[in-house]
């Protein structure tokens, strides 16, 4: 799977990946790596389910800092974290028996 590392921990051992697929985000925790990932590279790995989290394993760096400004363009379409309410006009559907 492709994803775009979000944010990382100083050291570059820890990532959250929006990926590829817009499901769950990804997490990533490696030590001893031999390259520090940065928000904003493209990466591909293999994701792996475990306890109500996606893990990201094998990780190989794609292209350092190909999408430069994605978490805030990200936090200012999405409102900053806020929670958008519900529209006035949303219709509830319910399955015909």
């Amino acid at each position: 799977m492709f994803g775009v590392v979000l944010w990382c921990s100083d050291d570059g051992e820890k990532a959250v990946i929006w990926c590829e697929d817009h499901g769950d985000l990804a997490f990533y925790h490696e030590t001893g790596v031999s390259q520090a990932l940065e928000a904003g590279d493209m990466v591909r790995f293999r994701s792996e389910p475990a306890k109500k989290m996606r893990l990201a394993k094998d990780l190989v760096l794609i292209a350092q800092d190909g999408f430069r400004g994605l978490p805030e363009r990200l936090k200012a379409v999405g409102g900053a974290g806020r929670a958008t309410p519900p529209s006035a006009n949303a219709v509830s559907v319910v399955p015909a028996a």
